[in-house]
């Protein structure tokens, strides 16, 4: 983002041996050049990240890659796992990710990657589950969703029970919403579920 661009820009200027005064280093500039590095760069237990030219140039395949980096400390090494045939595209493996990460990272997607998942918020997980729990419990209030609204008004006139069995389900639903609660706060308490769950 902007903030940490700017921030990036008052080191390189701090940094006069790294970055002589006749050259100019703006955003622009510090953009693009963090764009290469995400895109681009392979981790590297000696130096962090580290800019491979040539290996770089090697598009990704997560079902069936030819190669892959391995990490030798001052040292980064590809070797073929499959045979290669002439002509074709030699194939590196970017590691074992989603789709999300390489489109933020990379700009592209794999569409046959076996790695592909969804990211989801705890409070996304939360509401779905009790919104399945709540069918579960009480299977009845969810007999009507998605029917017309005559047709539901019908089905709910025809019950015998009337007036009682609301109350019944109403009190039922107060009672699950309860036990919801407490295992919840026990969730909180344990130190399983953040504060900032339902944010």
């Amino acid at each position: 983002n902007s903030k940490d661009l700017r921030a990036m820009a008052a080191w390189c200027a701090s940094k006069s041996d790294l970055f002589p005064s006749h050259v100019t280093i703006g955003i622009d500039e510090l953009r693009w050049a963090a764009s290469v590095v995400a895109s681009r760069a392979f981790d590297s237990s000696a130096v962090g990240v580290a800019l491979v030219p040539f290996a770089d140039a090697l598009n990704h395949s997560g079902a069936n890659p030819h190669t892959r980096m391995r990490d030798g400390g001052q040292q980064l090494t590809f070797t073929a796992e499959r045979g290669i045939a002439k002509g074709e595209e030699v194939m590196n493996t970017y590691g074992e990710h989603g789709n999300a990460q390489w489109l933020l990272n990379g700009g592209f997607i794999d569409r046959s990657n076996p790695f592909e998942d969804v990211l989801v918020t705890p409070a996304e997980v939360v509401s779905k589950s009790l919104e399945y729990l709540r069918e579960v419990w009480n299977p009845s209030a969810a007999d009507n969703v998605g029917l017309p609204e005559e047709e539901a008004e019908d089905a709910d006139a025809d019950s015998d029970e009337g007036e009682d069995r609301d109350l019944e389900e109403r009190d039922s639903a107060l009672s699950f919403d309860a036990r919801v609660c407490d295992r919840l706060s026990c969730l909180q308490a344990a130190g399983l579920l953040s504060e900032t769950a339902f944010s």
